[in-house]
């Protein structure tokens, strides 16, 4: 039997596809081998595995931080609040100003800042990095978390390239 030949997409198609599943919305931080603060904006953020408590989130290779990435040995993960779309914004320009008035502190077990008003923070240990065509996958292990409840606010999602708010779930009756 022949091989199946892939049907041809382009890019934009491909990410047009992608665009349909919704994810959450985080900033991941670090401090580079200087100690300057990194940090940038990702929806790629993935659980792996329970036990070792694994992540993974990627960085592009055409990111202007993307050897500070490749050399981190620590970060941090604040994962946003629908009020923060602003500062994702923000993280996500290879804006040279991203620190200037954000609220942030520093985690308490890796060099990182975490930005306050975050819903959960993550503090990881690099566990391990992998090729990813035009990406590198970088894999933390989680060394401490802080889950912040605020009924106020639910997390950040992207959407069909845009930031989105969840709507109040319809009460469902069980029966």
């Amino acid at each position: 039997m022949p091989a199946a030949v892939p049907h041809a997409f382009t890019q934009r198609e491909f990410r047009d596809a992608l665009g349909k599943f919704a994810t959450g919305v985080a900033i991941v931080t670090a401090k580079s081998t200087d100690g300057t603060d990194i940090g940038m904006t990702v929806n790629s953020l993935n659980s792996v595995s329970l036990d070792p408590p694994l992540i993974l989130f990627s960085v592009a290779r055409s990111a202007g931080s993307f050897d500070h990435w490749q050399r981190a040995s620590q970060f941090g993960v604040s994962i946003l609040s629908e009020s923060q779309g602003e500062i994702a914004l923000r993280f996500a320009r290879p804006a040279v100003e991203k620190w200037r008035d954000v609220r942030a502190h520093p985690a308490r077990d890796v060099r990182a800042q975490l930005i306050s008003d975050a819903i959960a923070h993550l503090e990881c240990k690099c566990h391990a990095h992998h090729d990813a065509g035009d990406h590198l996958i970088i894999v933390g292990r989680v060394v401490n978390l802080q889950s912040h409840s605020c009924a106020a606010s639910a997390g950040l999602l992207f959407y069909e390239g845009r930031f989105r708010q969840l709507r109040p779930a319809d009460h469902v009756q069980r029966g």
